[in-house]
């Protein structure tokens, strides 16, 4: 297996190998199933690549949750599980999803890196993240670019 050398990380594993922990970002809300199916996936194969894996449905959503928990509550719950991990792997989607781009935002800070879900293949990070403000107060820049402004 490829090793990825995270700069100023040292490599996490908990079978002593060089695996990363990998924290699977995509879209739900609208998707059939809340694509359950594309995380599961893909979290089967990063997991055959012997990385430990972090899955929102995991960690999320159990048997027991109907998904109606605000959406904010999930994003807390992954923000957490995000900032503990090596790298990211993207879903499919994943731009359309405000929960995502908030934990690609957070991975780009960190300095983390990306990977492509589908592939398992690294990729660079995204260029730019436009989060616009969250889930029910969406917020633009003004047109003269110094403020933000609601969206109405």
């Amino acid at each position: 297996m490829p090793r990825v050398r995270l700069p100023g990380r040292s490599w996490r594993s908990t079978s002593g190998g060089s695996a990363v922990r990998v924290y699977i970002a995509g879209p739900m809300r609208g998707y059939p199933e809340r694509n359950y199916p594309a995380f599961h996936r893909a979290v089967a194969r990063m997991r055959a690549l012997g990385h430990e894996v972090i899955s929102p449905v995991e960690i999320n959503h159990g048997p027991d949750d109907d998904g109606t928990k605000a959406p904010e509550h999930y994003v807390r719950n992954d923000l957490r599980e995000v900032i503990e991990c090596d790298g990211i792997a993207l879903l499919a989607g994943w731009e359309q999803s405000t929960g995502a781009r908030c934990e690609a935002s957070i991975a780009i800070t960190l300095g983390l890196a990306f990977f492509d879900a589908e592939s398992a293949m690294r990729i660079e990070a995204p260029p730019l993240i436009q989060i616009r403000g969250g889930y029910e107060c969406p917020v633009e820049m003004a047109p003269d670019a110094t403020a933000l402004q609601l969206r109405e």
